[in-house]
């Protein structure tokens, strides 16, 4: 899909809320505008589109994107280089046209100045997980919608060396990793129709790939990244759900046909489980790591160690499963945690 080229006036009474940088997502329902706010949440605006603006807007983006949108054709999306815009046709809903704005801007809204002073997470916990990917630990990040598991991610891979080959997988380009690091030795793949998450992530293999970033795992593609992850390629990816501990469940229930074993691969492929929470304060939406856990399958067992939970440290044991990708990367490890005795890993 090419990128669209509109300008400022086409979008109208809408432009506000478009430039402003707290603002992720603009939703016109129909009847109301429903703004996404990284302060204040998700909020009802006063602001009312009519229907004269909304012809107006839906014809040039799809004069720009080259399609119609009617009876026939009722769905429209098109993207510019920081949104993506997406349109139902009053033909198919009860309510009117709708339209959806979400902002792809190339920034990391994360840095380790605000995610310790806005209480994010700690700065132990901060240490920790730059440790983990310097070390090439793979991790799942789980959590509501909207809570910024791709913001984190984001966030993570600025602790990847430039020189490590990097593939990233997305439906939609929001990771930017090329816009904020020119220098970065990364690929960044859009899957579409015709090339698929699970396609996309068996080609960063013949790729010599170091790591792996799929954007969201939500069905089947999870099998080919479990492969992929049990060639030794780093993997990072988010997951929907509500606790670490229910991630293996998770993936077994995106693969159709799962065998016994996916969750025994879950606890030996990956290492590390992380859940972020948004929570709504008198000052405003705060999001933070609620939980974290590093994954292990020892002597036959799955094994799951909590080391945050409900926010608080609650454990320090770091598997033989990791020190050995410490050791190996010569990256040290955090004073804070502590190295498990050597044991019999299972495969």
């Amino acid at each position: 899909m090419a990128n669209l080229k509109l300008s400022d006036d086409t979008f109208g009474i809408l432009l506000p809320f478009v430039t402003d940088r707290q603002i992720t997502d603009i939703r016109w329902d129909g009847n109301n505008l429903w703004i996404d706010d990284l302060a204040k949440g998700r909020y009802l605006s006063e602001v009312k589109l009519d229907d004269s603006f909304i012809k107006k807007f839906t014809q040039r983006v799809s004069d720009l994107a080259n399609t119609n949108f009617n009876n026939s054709s009722p769905v429209l999306e098109g993207e510019t280089d920081n949104l993506r815009i997406a349109a139902l046709h009053e033909s198919v809903t009860n309510t009117g046209t709708t339209i959806t704005i979400r902002k792809t801007e190339p920034e990391c809204r994360l840095d380790e100045e605000n995610i310790i002073s806005e209480g994010y997470c700690s700065l132990q916990t901060l240490e920790v997980l730059k440790a983990l990917i310097k070390a090439r630990c793979s991790l799942i990040v789980t959590g509501d919608t909207g809570v910024g598991k791709t913001e984190l991610i984001k966030f993570l891979m600025n602790y990847i060396s430039d020189s490590i080959t990097t593939l990233t997988v997305e439906d939609n380009y929001e990771l930017r990793a090329k816009a904020l690091r020119p220098g970065f030795d990364c690929t960044e793949i859009k899957v579409t129709d015709r090339f698929t998450p699970s396609q996309a992530i068996k080609a960063a293999l013949r790729q010599d790939t170091k790591w792996l970033i799929l954007s969201e795992a939500r069905g089947t593609e999870a099998s080919a990244l479990l492969e992929s992850a049990s060639t030794g390629c780093s993997i990072a990816t988010s997951v929907h759900s509500f606790d670490v501990r229910n991630l293996p469940d998770r993936f077994e229930e995106m693969i159709s046909n799962a065998q016994n074993d996916i969750k025994n691969k879950v606890y030996s492929y990956f290492d590390v489980g992380i859940l972020i929470v948004k929570e709504e304060t008198p000052s405003g939406i705060k999001r933070y790591i609620n939980q974290l856990c590093f994954f292990d399958r020892k002597n036959g067992k799955n094994q799951c160690s909590m080391i945050i939970d409900s926010r608080e440290w609650v454990g320090n044991i770091l598997p033989y499963k990791l020190e050995k990708k410490f050791n190996l990367y010569n990256v040290s490890i955090p004073n804070c945690l502590q190295k498990e005795s050597a044991g019999e890993e299972d495969v």
